[in-house]
C-alpha cells in the first residue's frame, strides 16, 4: 500500500485575537499516487423558518460527497427545514497532480435561505466561519472580536463563540442524540436514523432520514411518534418519491424492490404543542427492526404561559433571586410557574415570596422592613417539588453567601467565589490607588490602569499583568454635545441633543438614532434593522428586518402579538394574560394562538382561587389547546399558608394525577436596633 500522508494545517497571524486568512488543506504527494479520500467534520448551528441547503466548493482537483450521495466539485452537503444543530460528515476526494511535492486547497462554504454558524473541526486545529449572519463574536480572556459574514476564524482552546447572542462554544445548544436500540445503530444494521435530532419549538419542521441497508425486496415501512409530532406524506428514497398512507399504527411507506448497498430514506416532521416542554420519540420499524429518533419539544411562542409576573409592593430592598442572584423587584418581575420557588427580601427573609404555585401571579406581595433589621443572617431553604432541593443564603454587613446542589457563590468584601460541579473561579479587585498630577493610577485583576485627563481629553492606559499581553490605549473627547471614543478595534462618535441623539461605531459599521425620551431608536447595522418605537405608557412596537425576514411585533397589556414573513411563508401569533382579585376571588386569564409553516395551535386557560381563610385558598384551573388535535387539561387543588416561611400546595392534575409541593424558609438572625445603628 502506497504511503499517503495528509495534513490539515492553518495560516495564523501574530495578533492575540485577529482572524486568520482561511483553513487550508495541504497535501503531501508522492510519485504515481492518483487520488486520496478523507473526512471532514462540521459541527453546525443553523436558524431558519423554511427550507435550506448547506453547500461546499473547493479548489481545482477537490469533490465532495455529502448527504446526497453524489460527488461534485460544487455539491449540496445538506439540506434540511427549520433550526438545526448538529454534526455532520462529509466525504472529500482529492485528485493529485502527477508530479510529486506539497499542494494546498481552499475550502468554501456557502448557506442559502438561512443563517448561522459552522465549525470546522481539523486534527490539529479548529476553525468557525459565520454563514449569512454579521453576528458571529469570539470572546478572547477580555478582548471580543466580531466576525464579518463568511469570515474564517481559527479558534483556541480558550475562545468563547457567540451567535445572535447566545453561547454556542464551549457550550453548545441542547441536542438530544439519536437514541438508537443496540440492535439498530451498529454498522452493518438493516435500519438506523441519521444524525442527531435537534431541539424543535411549536411549528417548527425539521427534515429527518433513515438509512436502510439492501438487498430487500418490496416492502412496508412504518414510522411513527409522540402525539404532538406530525408526519409529512411526503417522503423520498434515494431523491425518488415513494408511496405514503397514514394508517391507525403511524405512516405506512411502500418501498420498491433495494439493490445491495445503502438507501436514504427521508421525510419532514413538524412539531406541535406539549402541555409542557419534553423529549418526544420517533420510531420506524422495517424488516423486524425498530429504531428510535428523540426529538426535544419545546412551547416556543406559548412558554410565555409558563411565566409567572410577581408585583412586590414596600420597601423591599435586596432580593435573593433564583440560582442566588441579588436584585431589586421595584416592579412587576417575570419568574418560572413550572416548579416552586420563591424570592427572599434580605431585608425581611420572615416574609419569602412564593412563586410556582398556581396562583403566585394574582397575590398582592407586601413587603415591610421589620423594626428591628437584621445585621447578619442564616437562612436554610427547603423545596420539595417533585424531589428535594437544599440551598443555604447567608449573610452580614459586607458578605453575602448562596449555595445550591448545582453552584455556590460567595462575596465578601472584594473577594467573589463562585462555583459549579467541576469548577471554581475567583477575582480579587484590589483598591491600590495612586495620583500624581493629572494622572490616577489603580491595581485591578487585569493590570494596571491609568487615566490622564484635561479639560475635555481623557486618555486611558492598561498595561497587563498577563505575560505577551499588549497594552492597550483608548482616547474620550467631550465637548457639549458631542463625544468621540477611540479604543482598541472600535471608533465610536456621538451627538446628544434636547430631544435626539445619534451615534455610530465604524469598525461594526453600525449606526443608531433614538428620542431621548426613550420612546424611539432605530438601530442600523450591516444586513440589519430595528426599531423600537413606544407611542403610549404600555404600548411598545418592535421592527426587525433581516436577510429573509422581517417581523413586527406589538404590545399593549395585557395582549402581544407578531407578525412574521420569512422563507416565502407568513408567521404570526397573539396571546394574552391577566392576573387580578376580587374580594376573595383570585382570576388568572391566558391565552396564545400562533400560525407557523401552515400550522395553527392554540392554547386557553383559566384558573380560579377562593381564599377560605387567610391560610387556606381552594383553586381550580382548566385549559383547553388545539395543538393541532383538540386536547384538555384540568386541575383542583388546595393551598395551605400557615406561616408565610411555609407553604404546601397539593392538588389533582388530568396530566399529572395527584401531586404536591412544599416549602420551607428557617431564618436565623442576628438583630440590631436602629439606634445601635446610629
Amino acid at each position: 500500500m502506497r504511503v499517503f500522508v495528509l495534513v490539515l494545517g492553518a495560516l495564523l497571524l501574530a495578533a492575540p485575537l485577529s482572524a486568520a486568512e482561511a483553513p487550508l488543506l495541504h497535501c503531501q504527494a508522492i510519485p504515481g499516487e492518483e487520488s486520496a479520500v478523507f473526512a471532514l467534520n462540521l459541527e453546525l448551528w443553523i436558524q431558519a423558518a423554511g427550507s435550506w441547503q448547506l453547500t461546499a466548493a473547493g479548489s481545482s482537483g477537490l469533490a465532495f460527497r455529502g448527504h446526497g450521495g453524489e460527488l461534485a466539485a460544487a455539491g449540496c452537503l445538506f439540506a434540511g427545514s427549520g433550526p438545526y444543530a448538529g454534526e455532520l460528515g462529509v466525504e472529500v476526494h482529492c485528485q493529485l497532480p502527477p508530479a510529486a511535492g506539497s499542494y494546498l486547497w481552499e475550502l468554501q462554504l456557502e448557506l442559502t435561505d438561512a443563517h448561522g454558524v459552522a465549525l470546522l473541526r481539523l486534527p490539529e486545529a479548529a476553525w468557525i466561519v459565520p454563514l449569512n449572519t454579521g453576528e458571529v463574536a469570539v470572546q478572547r480572556g477580555e478582548q471580543m472580536r466580531v466576525l464579518s459574514d463568511g469570515e474564517w476564524f481559527l479558534l483556541t482552546d480558550e475562545d468563547q463563540v457567540y451567535c445572535g447572542g447566545q453561547l454556542v462554544l464551549p457550550t453548545v445548544p441542547v441536542v438530544q442524540a439519536a437514541a438508537l436500540p443496540e440492535e439498530s445503530g451498529g454498522a452493518g444494521t438493516p435500519l438506523a436514523w441519521l444524525g442527531r435530532g435537534p431541539r424543535l419549538e411549536a411549528g417548527d419542521e425539521t427534515a429527518v432520514a433513515l438509512q436502510l441497508q439492501g438487498p430487500a425486496p418490496p416492502s412496508t415501512l412504518l414510522v411513527w411518534g409522540s402525539a404532538e409530532l406530525q408526519l409529512s406524506p411526503f417522503w423520498t428514497l434515494d431523491g425518488e418519491g415513494v408511496a405514503a398512507e397514514h394508517s391507525k399504527e403511524g405512516l405506512r411507506l411502500h418501498l420498491p424492490a433495494l439493490p445491495p448497498g445503502y438507501h436514504e430514506l427521508r421525510g419532514t416532521v413538524q412539531a406541535g404543542l406539549p402541555w409542557v416542554e419534553k423529549v418526544s420519540f420517533l420510531r420506524a420499524a422495517w424488516q423486524g427492526v425498530e429504531a428510535v429518533l428523540e426529538l426535544e419539544i419545546g412551547r416556543g411562542w406559548f412558554a410565555r404561559g409558563d411565566l409567572q409576573v410577581i408585583a412586590v409592593q414596600g420597601e423591599s430592598g435586596p432580593l435573593l433571586l433564583p440560582q442566588g442572584r441579588l436584585g431589586r423587584v421595584d416592579g412587576p418581575a417575570a419568574v418560572s410557574s413550572s416548579k416552586l420557588d420563591l424570592l427572599l427580601p434580605l431585608r425581611n427573609p420572615w416574609r419569602p415570596i412564593w412563586t410556582g404555585l398556581p396562583l403566585s401571579a394574582t397575590m398582592e406581595w407586601i413587603v415591610d422592613v421589620p423594626e428591628k433589621e437584621s445585621s447578619s443572617f442564616l437562612v436554610p431553604i427547603l423545596l420539595w417539588d417533585e424531589g428535594l432541593e437544599l440551598r443555604l443564603a447567608a449573610g452580614g454587613d459586607h458578605w453575602l453567601f448562596y449555595g445550591d446542589r448545582e453552584s455556590l457563590r460567595l462575596q465578601w468584601g472584594k473577594v467573589r467565589v463562585e462555583g459549579t460541579p467541576g469548577e471554581v473561579s475567583a477575582s480579587f479587585s484590589a483598591g491600590e490607588e495612586a495620583r500624581a498630577g493629572r494622572w490616577q493610577w489603580k491595581r485591578t485583576p487585569r493590570g494596571y490602569e491609568g487615566t490622564w485627563q484635561e479639560g475635555p481629553w481623557k486618555w486611558a492606559f492598561v498595561l497587563p499583568s498577563k505575560d505577551g499581553a499588549a497594552p492597550a490605549l483608548s482616547v474620550d473627547y467631550r465637548a457639549e454635545q458631542w463625544r468621540l471614543q477611540l479604543r482598541p478595534g472600535d471608533v465610536r462618535l456621538e451627538y446628544a441633543g434636547d430631544e435626539w441623539a445619534w451615534g455610530s461605531s465604524w469598525p461594526a459599521r453600525s449606526w443608531w438614532l433614538q428620542r431621548r425620551d426613550g420612546t424611539f431608536r432605530l438601530h442600523l447595522r450591516p444586513e440589519r434593522l430595528r426599531i423600537r418605537f413606544g407611542p403610549g405608557e404600555d404600548t411598545l412596537l418592535r421592527l426587525e428586518v433581516v436577510p429573509g425576514k422581517v417581523q413586527l411585533a406589538v404590545e399593549i397589556p395585557p395582549w402581544e402579538g407578531y407578525l412574521a414573513s420569512a422563507g416565502g411563508g407568513l408567521e404570526l401569533g397573539m396571546r394574552f394574560r391577566s392576573a387580578h382579585i376580587k374580594g376573595r376571588w383570585h382570576l388568572l386569564s391566558r391565552g396564545a394562538c400562533q400560525l407557523k409553516n401552515g400550522l395553527f395551535l392554540l392554547e386557553a386557560g383559566q384558573t380560579v382561587g377562593y381564599t377560605l381563610t387567610s391560610w387556606c385558598t381552594l383553586y381550580a384551573e382548566g385549559a383547553v389547546g388545539l395543538t393541532p388535535s383538540l386536547s384538555a387539561r384540568a386541575g383542583l387543588g388546595v393551598i395551605l399558608t400557615p406561616r408565610p416561611e411555609l407553604v404546601v400546595a397539593a392538588g389533582w392534575d388530568s396530566q399529572r394525577g395527584l401531586h404536591w409541593k412544599a416549602g420551607l424558609v428557617v431564618p436565623f438572625v442576628g438583630r440590631e436596633t436602629t439606634e445601635l445603628c446610629e
